[in-house]
């Protein structure tokens, strides 16, 4: 689908020799990539905060490392989630929670503790997430 995007962007003559990256950003765009991020961050925070319930077939688990601990300096918040890996699986590493986690994990502290899902998306707005893929 990125590629459907690719191809409408050259479509505009006034931009239709730039790179890919320099068009998303004139059109103040960003890639599927990024808003499929975006759009699961902010489904984890609603199922985070309850806004959302979801009944999962292995549940989710918070692990609330406490802000006492030493372990908040070497994670960016205290409520990270544990990846459900099954062993011989491989398409379970698509499932949405093992799809977030990992990203999920490196929010910041004040983004995580939003008061509400309108908060949330503008702090993650200002976050550049694009870079988030590039770190792993």
């Amino acid at each position: 689908i990125e590629s459907v995007q690719r191809r409408a962007t050259k479509l505009i003559p006034t931009i239709n020799r730039l790179e890919y990256t320099e068009r998303l950003k004139k059109l103040n765009l960003t890639t599927l990539e990024t808003r499929r991020l975006r759009g699961d961050l902010i489904q984890m925070f609603k199922i985070f905060k309850g806004f959302d319930e979801v009944n999962w077939f292995n549940n989710v688990v918070f692990k609330n490392i406490g802000s006492d601990s030493t372990a908040p300096q070497l994670r960016s918040h205290e409520f990270v989630v544990e990846r459900q890996l099954v062993k011989n699986c491989d398409q379970r590493h698509n499932f949405f929670i093992n799809r977030v986690s990992t990203f999920w994990n490196r929010l910041p502290r004040d983004v995580v503790n939003s008061t509400d899902i309108n908060s949330f998306k503008n702090k993650i707005d200002k976050l550049n997430l694009e870079s988030y893929y590039s770190e792993l």
